[in-house]
């Protein structure tokens, strides 16, 4: 009888790790698929226009607006082609002179406040995600400064081109949706940016992202896989290994 019972318990035990591994499987591919999807939400650029995005990124950091003659002078691309490529693309936003002040999840005016601060200068991130991609492409470690999206608790990251160098709490999570293609083309911010937050632990975040159509969470070694994907897929360039 006791055999039977060991047996059985013996079954179970290998049943309940078989589902477990089943679980944990079914949990990576998912995980790598929004991973994926998230690395590629942008178009793939050509050579001038990786010129003219790296260097928009790289003058933004500096904390003032980058005027087109300028852009041209250091990048060689042709102010014609320059002007032409940032009236189609989508996220870029001039002041009153038709210089750049906001690009692609970096801003110099306080649009959010998700807080970088590169060297001695304060820019901004449009969403929580941009800020772990921005030091790749920026070239330099940043710090971020933010809150829970949840509680308002500070959230302290220190990211280098590599990824998260520090975080504060450790827990860090991030909140995410797949916006439908055609609303991310017409305003990246509101069918985007506005459902990417930080949150102080997974718990948090999956509480708050279960009332967004779509939302899901990634914890900080998914989002910087994820950002690095973008890279990657954007500029078919990434200087660091991840």
């Amino acid at each position: 009888m006791q055999m039977a019972v060991n047996c059985s318990r013996d079954r179970r035990a290998t049943l309940r790790s078989a589902n477990d591994t089943w679980r944990n499987k079914m949990n990576t591919d998912q995980t790598n698929k929004r991973i994926q999807a998230l690395g590629e939400l942008f178009i793939q650029l050509g050579d001038d226009e990786q010129r003219v995005a790296r260097c928009l990124y790289q003058r933004l950091a500096k904390g003032k607006p980058v005027e087109l003659q300028v852009l041209s002078r250091q990048t060689g691309v042709p102010l014609s082609t320059i002007v032409d490529r940032l009236n189609e693309w989508p996220g870029v936003y001039f002041n009153d002179d038709g210089a750049v002040i906001g690009f692609w999840g970096l801003a110099i005016d306080p649009v959010s406040s998700h807080q970088i601060v590169v060297d001695d200068t304060t820019l901004y991130g449009w969403c929580a995600w941009d800020t772990l991609f921005i030091p790749v492409l920026i070239g330099k470690t940043c710090r971020i400064l933010a809150n829970c999206k949840q509680t308002g608790e500070p959230i302290r990251l220190e990211v280098s081109p590599n990824g998260v160098e520090y975080a504060s709490p450790q827990t860090v999570h991030l909140s995410y949706v797949l916006p439908d293609e055609a609303e991310f083309d017409r305003d990246v911010v509101t069918s985007f940016c506005h459902y990417v937050h930080f949150f102080r632990d997974r718990e948090t975040a999956e509480t708050w992202s279960h009332n967004q159509e779509g939302g899901f969470v990634l914890d900080l070694e998914d989002s910087v896989a994820a950002a690095h994907h973008k890279v990657k897929f954007e500029f078919q360039w990434l200087p660091v290994a991840s």
